[in-house]
């Protein structure tokens, strides 16, 4: 809330005032409010809404006004305004407002103060999106043997939900019961075709059978959003015989940034034929990838690269299976080249130079498998040889819950990459002793730039890194540190640690 401390308000009752437009809907109440707010301070904007959800005792009130804080990003008054609302409710809706409150704090990552109210909400009344909800805790706060446990246990009144279905099939991979996890996946994808559905179907099956590279690249083609382009286009390449000197490829970019990285140098195969490769993708990525790869040409969409006449189109993801045998994936030195200019100080006083990089987007259907809070870098932080650099943008919130550490943690200029997608960023990571990150594209970037990297992998993350009795390594630099259930990320870096000190 704006704060206007030095203004003289006149002494007005706001639990009177928020009477004034009591016979408003909660809509227009709210409107309203929000409109009125800013000329308050936040205790007199407090105490209007709170008057107004008062004057009825309303549990809807107090979930609206908690839903409205949440929208303000003001997490101390809705917190205040959900214990509210389980105050003001009765016995018959409890359950739904401790899940409601349990919800929101699991959005914040408050993973352990959520879970306790979750079992609240579960004991208080059972209803299955409740039952989905903790099943759903447990599995983001690292607990999937409580998980399956309960998962198994509530079969009978939960088992019809394709929600039922997903999380078992989690649970179940993370704990390495791969068969069942097949065949729960199976169960979710008949109900429901969704990219999460075949997501875990694909992982829970790959890993069912044998988990060879070759398996799982030719199961990679079925991914939802594989690109498709009508005659016209030229032909799909399925097989890297089919080429003839001179030919014109087209290689569709897509998914992520991180997969782009991880796959485009499987575009210079091509050029070993004496064909021309022409990448349609970002123009954000176009300034790091043709400073590693001169020779591309470089274009910013399938429409454009129409205009070149090309005999060949093929997905970026798909050129693996298209080129290779196994030998050929063997893991890659360094492929990327830094792009800017040097932007480390070298007097560093010997202390060992981390990178850091600690969530990704949150968009992201699995992104709880892969992001953690600062606060799990902790050890790295407070160790006196060590110094950390974020290679994240907009950091603030992050550090601001970060209890004091030794170490401190460098940030990114607020203009960094400015001019391209990893164009500083490269430069920063080419300059490090090593990176310590999770599942992202920093993975990759960093891998693909030859720095030591260490990778914090949940199990059940994505099939592309194997399992840990048979992992999969795309990048000679980089190290898979598998986390455990008991210590989660903050054990994974202090493995890390350990292997940086030590090395």
């Amino acid at each position: 809330f704006s704060s206007f401390h030095d203004i003289e308000f006149p002494s007005i009752n706001h639990h009177v005032a928020a009477t004034w437009y009591e016979e408003m809907s909660t809509e227009d109440w709210i409107d309203r409010w929000l409109s009125r707010r800013k000329s308050l301070t936040e205790e007199m904007a407090w105490d209007e809404i709170e008057g107004w959800a008062d004057e009825m005792d309303s549990i809807s009130r107090w979930t609206q006004a908690a839903q409205t804080f949440k929208e303000l990003e003001n997490v101390a008054r809705a917190k205040q305004a959900y214990k509210a609302a389980l105050r003001a409710c009765g016995d018959g809706n409890r359950g739904m407002a401790y899940s409601n409150y349990a919800n929101y704090l699991l959005g914040l990552g408050e993973f352990s103060e959520a879970l306790p109210i979750f079992e609240l909400a579960w004991e208080t009344s059972k209803l299955p999106s409740i039952g989905l909800g903790l099943s759903s805790a447990l599995l983001e706060s690292y607990r999937e043997s409580e998980a399956l446990e309960f998962l198994t246990s509530e079969r009978e009144s939960l088992g019809d939900l394709v929600g039922y279905w997903s999380n078992l099939t989690i649970a179940m991979t993370r704990v390495g019961v791969y068969q069942e996890a097949q065949q729960a996946a199976e169960r979710a994808l008949m109900m429901e075709r969704t990219p999460e559905t075949i997501f875990q179907w694909s992982l829970a099956s790959l890993r069912l059978h044998g988990f060879t590279r070759a398996d799982a690249l030719e199961a990679f083609e079925s991914r939802p959003n594989r690109p498709v382009f009508e005659a016209g286009f030229g032909q799909e390449l399925k097989d890297i015989a089919s080429l003839e000197a001179q030919d014109r490829v087209v290689v569709v970019c897509e998914q992520g940034i991180g997969d782009i990285l991880q796959f485009i140098p499987f575009a210079a195969e091509l050029e070993a034929r004496d064909c021309s490769v022409i990448i349609a993708g970002s123009p954000r990525l176009e300034t790091l990838i043709t400073s590693a790869f001169p020779s591309f040409h470089y274009v910013r969409s399938p429409v454009e690269a129409m205009k070149l006449r090309p005999r060949f189109w093929v997905p970026l993801l798909s050129l693996p299976k298209v080129i290779a045998a196994e030998e050929d994936l063997a893991p890659r030195g360094a492929y990327l080249k830094p792009v800017g200019f040097p932007s480390l100080d070298s007097q560093t006083d010997g202390k060992v130079k981390i990178g850091l990089a600690w969530r990704g987007n949150p968009n992201y259907p699995n992104d709880y498998l892969r992001s953690t809070r600062l606060e799990s870098f902790q050890a790295l932080l407070n160790e006196e040889k060590i110094q950390a650099y974020s290679l994240l943008l907009k950091i603030e919130s992050d550090v601001s819950a970060l209890p004091e550490t030794k170490c401190e943690l460098i940030g990114l200029d607020e203009d960094t990459d400015s001019s391209g997608t990893f164009v500083d960023t490269a430069s920063l990571v080419a300059e490090l002793d090593a990176v310590v990150t999770t599942d992202t594209s920093l993975a990759h970037l960093s891998g693909a730039l030859g720095t030591k990297t260490y990778l914090l992998l949940n199990r059940g993350s994505d099939w592309r890194w194997g399992t840990p009795m048979r992992p999969m390594t795309w990048y000679s630099s980089l190290s898979i540190i598998w986390l455990d259930d008991d210590s989660g990320f903050q054990g994974g870096v202090e493995r890390s640690l350990d292997a940086i000190l030590t090395r």
